[in-house]
């Protein structure tokens, strides 16, 4: 069973795949026929188009699929106002570079907004249009058509002159691609649009030079289009009789019934050049029972011709009559004009506000865009810049860290010094008084040796006492270097950071205060200075006293502020009210001999 069921799944696959290119081959059959047949049958072609069943063409087959049908139905005559899926064509064709086709497209964007009857429209996608066909070659056909279509478009508009500068290049293109039967057509358009200039001579001339053409004499329609407005030419130099003959020509001639109608109204009004009354009156009585069929009838030219008919009459009052609907169907046509004008115009304003609203509303959201990313930009570059600032910060905090440590080992060993040094400056001192004790006791042999031993001890006493000033002055000095790095610590930065540091200088040099003052200094200073300052100046306070010390050691202004919490002033003060009490010119010069 089972071998069975796969050899019927094998088969019927075989038949689909089968059936499929069938079917594929069938659909390029169909097309490339409806090609062949497209320009003398396109009626035909029209049908095979229409028997093609695209559900299984890629984009590249719908695209160029469409494109040949709008071609076929547009040859053939067909409406082709509502094929607006050539847009999409058209900018597929653009997207794909493939310029031959994107101008051909172009052209039928124009064909359908021309049929819809937005000119301004169709004429911007004509321009488009020849701008991609200019630079092909092989192109002169297509390039005739744009540029035919374009003059027709300013004829419509009564530019005649722009109209036939498009003409002209027309009939050039449709030479080159010996396209007779269009040059023969803008040939004609040229003359028209020197009839609606009533430059008759000049019409005149193209209109002959249509019938100087071989396809004039195998071209029925275009005969009878040139013998009407030969005629019309004709009849307006007051040549009746001929241009009677060449309207009865072109009537005979005639199966359209809307030419018929504009035919009769010229026999019309031919008739009536010739006095003809009876006739003129039958042939536009005929043009009124055609123009009850016609959607938009010349309305106008009749009731102009019967008014020109009943005042030759002497039929004033129908004349008038006449007249006045002439008046009244103009009327009404140029309501009906300025109706879909406005109509038209209002469309567009719409069109416009939605397209404002739109951009503005871009805009607005680029410029949203645009504030977000200078936001961003900004919050990166000040990212940025404190990230330059703490790394600078972080060396600073190594180098002035290390500087702390150096400082506070200097001081160590400054302290066990300044230990030794007091312990053996108080051994020398107490061996002098001994030694002093049994000279004034001993005999007046040993006096000698023991006043020599005196002076050395003395000597090296004094010695000793400059070793341990110099060594308390570097401490201090050290001292107030490890003061200021601790402000930078303190007020520049995130004491959560380094609050280690901070904390060891804190209990270090500041107790638990963690301030600096005169306590906390005078741990530094010599133990006998500030008495020895005292003893010989008793007239001094605690705080001048206190400020000769400082003076002593070098100590410079801002840090005396700061030790003695007063301000520079004070400290001028202070220092005049010292000279005064002491007869001293200098502090420091007067005081130099207490630190030996």
């Amino acid at each position: 069973m089972k071998i069975i069921s796969n050899a019927i799944l094998v088969v019927l696959c075989g038949l689909f795949v089968s059936c499929t290119k069938w079917g594929n081959g069938e659909n390029s059959r169909l097309t490339q026929k409806a090609k062949q047949l497209l320009e003398p049958m396109p009626d035909s072609a029209l049908i095979l188009l229409e028997a093609v069943n695209t559900a299984a063409f890629n984009d590249v087959e719908n695209a160029e699929y469409f494109l040949l049908l709008i071609q076929a139905k547009d040859k053939a005559g067909k409406d082709i106002s509502s094929d607006t899926a050539i847009f999409t064509v058209r900018d597929y064709f653009v997207a794909e570079k493939n310029d031959e086709k994107a101008a051909l497209s172009s052209y039928y964007v124009g064909r359908v907004l021309e049929e819809q009857g937005n000119a301004h429209a169709a004429m911007q996608a004509y321009l488009e249009a020849a701008g991609q066909a200019h630079p092909l070659k092989n192109q002169d056909r297509l390039k005739g058509l744009i540029e035919s279509h374009t003059g027709d478009l300013y004829y419509e508009r009564i530019e005649t002159t722009e109209a036939i500068v498009h003409y002209r290049k027309a009939t050039e293109h449709f030479s080159m691609a010996r396209d007779s039967v269009n040059e023969m057509y803008n040939w004609n358009a040229i003359g028209c649009s020197y009839l609606v200039n009533e430059s008759f001579d000049s019409a005149l001339y193209y209109f002959n030079k249509v019938t100087e053409m071989p396809e004039y004499h195998n071209n029925q329609k275009m005969q009878k289009t040139i013998m009407r407005n030969i005629g019309i030419i004709s009849h307006y130099e007051n040549n009746h009789q001929k241009a009677r003959d060449l309207f009865l020509q072109a009537l005979r001639r005639n199966t359209d019934e809307q030419l018929e109608v504009y035919l009769f109204i010229c026999l019309s009004q031919a008739y009536h050049g010739l006095l003809l009354l009876d006739s003129a009156t039958f042939y536009i009585e005929r043009a009124m029972e055609l123009c009850e069929q016609m959607p938009d009838p010349p309305m106008s030219s009749i009731y102009k011709t019967l008014t020109q008919i009943e005042e030759s009459m002497d039929n004033y009052r129908e004349a008038l009559q006449y007249a006045q609907k002439q008046i009244d169907y103009l009327q009404n046509t140029y309501e009906k004009y300025l109706e879909q004008q406005l109509a038209e115009a209002k469309r567009k304003y719409n069109y416009e506000v939605e397209l404002n609203k739109n951009n503005h509303l871009t805009i607005q959201r680029k410029n949203e865009l645009i504030v977000f990313l200078i936001i961003v930009m900004v919050c990166l570059a000040v990212m940025l810049l404190l990230f330059t600032l703490s790394a600078r910060l972080k060396k600073t905090i190594i180098r002035k860290e290390q500087k702390i440590n150096t400082l506070t080992n200097e001081i160590d060993e400054h302290r066990t010094h300044v230990i030794f040094l007091e312990k053996e400056i108080e051994q020398n001192r107490e061996t002098i008084q001994q030694m002093k004790s049994e000279k004034s006791a001993g005999m007046d042999e040993k006096n000698e040796g023991i006043d020599a031993e005196i002076k050395i001890r003395e000597e090296h006493t004094r010695q000793l006492e400059e070793q341990f000033m110099l060594i308390c002055s570097c401490m201090l000095k050290a001292h107030l270097e490890i003061c200021k790095k601790y402000e930078f610590f303190k007020n520049g930065l995130n004491p959560g950071i380094h609050g280690k540091t901070i904390q060891l200088i804190n209990k270090f040099f500041y107790g638990e205060t963690g301030k600096i003052n005169w306590e906390t200094v005078d741990k530094l200073m010599p133990t006998l200075l500030e008495e020895k300052i005292k003893k010989k100046y008793d007239t001094l306070n605690t705080n001048e006293i206190r400020l000769c010390c400082l003076v002593l050691f070098d100590i410079n202004k801002n840090d005396i502020v700061r030790i003695l919490k007063i301000g520079k002033n004070s400290i001028a003060t202070m220092t005049y009210r010292i000279r005064k009490k002491t007869g001293m010119e200098d502090i420091k010069m007067g005081l130099a001999h207490l630190l030996h």
